[in-house]
């Protein structure tokens, strides 16, 4: 009977964790779509400052969904929309930005949070996976809708890796 009890309180504080751990990581990608919106404000590519713009009153809505609880619901969201902003960036912008890297914080989160079924969990790698060797085939020789400045792509692209190693920091010490 008590490792019945220990079991469900390990797994309440282990979703405790979980849920600051996607409050935070929500939090910090609105930070970090607040800057992307000023900087394809910038660098003049509209459709991306559209989605960068959405995608920061999104992630606003998804904090509040993590914050009541509803796990799975904004983190499959989110999911999606990761993958249509780096989809955009690949097309608008080009592989060299570095928007795939991105595809990290997906599998991450996901193997942290217990609450997941086994099939939900194989099923989402599998879709993740086979998305991210889709998007590598068909943009890694893609060229992009805009010419951007190959300068201006190295600075994002580093801005861009130190972003989702950041949110994966995030992610870990929230969750500890």
């Amino acid at each position: 009977m008590t490792k019945t009890i220990e079991r469900a309180e390990h797994h309440s504080i282990t979703s405790d964790r979980f849920t600051n751990s996607m409050v935070a990581a929500a939090s910090s990608t609105c930070f970090l779509h607040f800057v992307l919106t000023i900087f394809y404000f910038i660098i003049k590519v509209p459709e991306m400052w559209i989605y960068s713009s959405t995608t920061f009153f999104l992630f606003l809505l998804w904090r509040k969904l993590f914050k009541n609880n509803w796990i799975k619901t904004p983190f499959v969201l989110g999911s999606i929309n990761v993958g249509i902003g780096i989809i955009m960036a690949n097309y608008f912008i080009g592989w060299e930005s570095n928007f795939n890297i991105y595809f990290i914080i997906l599998p991450s989160a996901l193997l942290i949070y217990t609450g997941w079924k086994n099939w939900e969990r194989a099923i989402y790698l599998i879709l993740v996976g086979t998305l991210y060797v889709v998007l590598f085939l068909t943009f890694s020789n893609f060229t992009a809708v805009y010419d951007i400045n190959s300068e201006i792509l190295k600075y994002v692209s580093m801005v861009n890796t130190l972003s989702a190693g950041g949110m994966l920091i995030i992610i870990l010490f929230f969750f500890n």
